[in-house]
């Protein structure tokens, strides 16, 4: 069965999705990478991977920053 990847990755999946596959494209591309007949090259799963890690950092961000606007808010009221 040949792999295909969700028309709507990474951008519109939870958080886990995107993990689970980011890992599981970096696989295939471990994988793929070491097989003599190779249909999809390491380079696509390669990119996919980092794909989904880019989206996982993103969000991270993102949170990170409406974190820090709560903590500033708070700062400001106790002053």
């Amino acid at each position: 069965m040949r792999e295909t990847i969700p028309d709507d990755y990474p951008h519109q999946l939870n958080l886990e999705e995107v993990r689970n596959l980011a890992s599981k494209y970096a696989n295939n591309a471990t994988r793929v990478s070491k097989a003599g007949n190779v249909s999809l090259g390491a380079t696509y799963w390669h990119q996919m991977s980092e794909l989904g890690q880019t989206e996982i950092s993103l969000r991270n961000q993102l949170e990170l920053n409406e974190i820090l606007k709560k903590l500033k808010k708070k700062t400001r009221k106790v002053d």
